[in-house]
């Protein structure tokens, strides 16, 4: 289906999807990213079939690009999630936890003290 129409919801069910054959799986997935290469949606999708396989580097790069094209909580906390539990790197999480936390909330009204950062 996604050679003939490329759908972005169809790319982020593909993302879901726990093929057998995972490589083959990633490869049809990087060849599209060939076709769309600055498609969040498909970056997102491309880690999570590279979490899948267990390439946590590569899963890593994707969540990091897909994140600076299209910064969400959801892709912050994935990113946050790999980094504490498959790349031992509890302080990049503890970042990304707070990166998506920040997105997720609304802004403090103006009559509260903002925070600035150091």
């Amino acid at each position: 289906m996604l050679e003939k129409s490329y759908e972005q919801r169809a790319v982020t069910i593909y993302g879901l999807l726990h093929e057998k054959n995972g490589a083959q799986q990633l490869q049809f997935a990087e060849n599209l990213l060939t076709q769309h290469p600055r498609d969040a949606v498909l970056l997102l999708a491309l880690a999570r079939i590279c979490m899948h396989n267990q390439l946590w580097g590569k899963a890593r790069d994707y969540l990091e690009e897909s994140i600076a094209m299209d910064a969400d909580a959801d892709k912050y906390r994935l990113l946050a999630q790999l980094y504490e539990n498959q790349l031992d790197a509890p302080e990049q999480a503890l970042s990304c936890y707070r990166k998506g936390l920040e997105l997720a909330q609304s802004p403090l009204p103006k009559c509260l003290p903002q925070q600035t950062e150091p």
